[in-house]
This record gives C-alpha cells, structure tokens and sequence, in this order.
C-alpha cells in the first residue's frame, strides 16, 4: 500500500474568472471573482477547471502545486504567490501552509491548504 492524501478535505467552489487557467493559483479580486494571483499575493486557491467565464477553485484539502526559487521546507511554511502561476517562498506575508512533500525535480510540492 502506498501514502496518499489526494481527496483529503477538498473543498471547492465557482467563481466569475476571466484571467485564471486551470492549474493557476488564485486571488480574490471582486464580488464571487477570482483571478491570476500576482506575485506575492497571498492566494485563496489553485484553479482546477474552466468553463466560461467561471473557474471551480479548490480552497482546501491536499493539492500539488509547482514552485519557483528555492524549494520550500517541508512543514508549516509560508508561501506567496510567484505571478506565474505558481508558488514561492514568501519572505513576509503569503499564507503560512503545511507542505507534506518536495520534488525537487519536477519543482512541485504536495501541500494542504
């Protein structure tokens, strides 16, 4: 049996989007709308799909999401949005989050929101 913490708490609801992809992180940035996180932004969520003008977004449980600069440690650890799409260690602000797992090579982590 392998470790798995895919499905776990996930969480996920409908937001009016007209910048964010499916696999995006996430801001708020009106009324039930979402978009692109820039840069240091501390994010709400990851994008999972879109339809139109609207985007399912998950707000918590286990996600994968890809990282930029140095890899974040394992553990609480705060993380800001990197404006592409993306995470990064965030040296103030972002949201403090428990990442469970790094790789390295495909610079994506395994982390709970």
């Amino acid at each position: 049996m392998n470790t798995s913490l895919s499905g776990f708490n996930t969480l996920i609801a409908t937001f009016s989007s007209s910048s964010a992809s499916k696999g995006d992180i996430v801001s708020m940035s009106g009324n039930m709308t979402v978009s692109k996180a820039a840069s240091n932004a501390a994010f709400c969520g990851v994008c999972t799909d879109k339809r139109g003008g609207f985007v399912s977004v998950q707000l918590s449980g286990y996600t994968r999401l890809s990282y930029s600069g140095t890899a974040p440690a394992v553990g609480f650890t705060a993380l800001a949005a990197d404006g592409n799409g993306g995470v990064k260690t965030a040296s103030s602000g972002g949201r403090t989050l428990l990442v469970t797992d790094v790789d390295t090579e495909n610079t994506t982590i395994g982390v709970m929101l």
